[in-house]
């Protein structure tokens, strides 16, 4: 579907065969126009991560709910998994999951206040990339 609209412009160009160059190129700006619009949200679509299934899972926060024997039951997403971890688990212990090895998640202790994803995992700033930090520090006399 994206290639469709990337090549509106290429099709547009039939116009300058139909019409006269005076009213075919406010035409062909028009579709220029309304292919970049177009094609603007789809790319952003096409390039956001992965939030389902095995991907999905990486780098979530989950929090241990009962241990039995080796293996501990994990709530994420309002699923219940195994879990195994290379520290020892308690019940409540808030975990990052790092993993997944079949149906067991791979998971280690979560430090509180830490943020549970890298910039370059998170919807948020992938949709709505920020601005460049300024190099200096804003002061009351300008920037130093």
């Amino acid at each position: 579907m994206c290639h469709i609209i990337l090549m509106m412009p290429i099709f547009g160009l039939s116009v300058f065969w139909f019409m006269p160059v005076s009213q075919a190129l406010p035409v062909y700006a028009a579709i220029t126009l309304v292919s970049a619009l177009l094609y603007i949200p789809i790319m952003r679509a096409a390039h956001r991560p992965v939030v389902t299934g095995r991907e999905g899972l990486r780098l979530q926060k989950a929090v241990v709910r009962r241990i039995d024997r080796n293996l501990a039951w994990v709530a994420v997403h309002g699923e219940l998994w195994q879990a195994e971890s290379d520290e020892p688990l308690r019940a409540g212990d808030p975990v990052e999951i790092i993993g997944q090895q079949g149906m067991t998640l791979q998971v280690k202790k979560s430090i509180p206040g830490q943020r549970h994803h890298s910039r370059e995992s998170c919807f948020w700033h992938n949709t709505f990339p920020m601005r460049p930090e300024r190099r200096g520090r804003a002061t009351k006399g300008g920037v130093s």
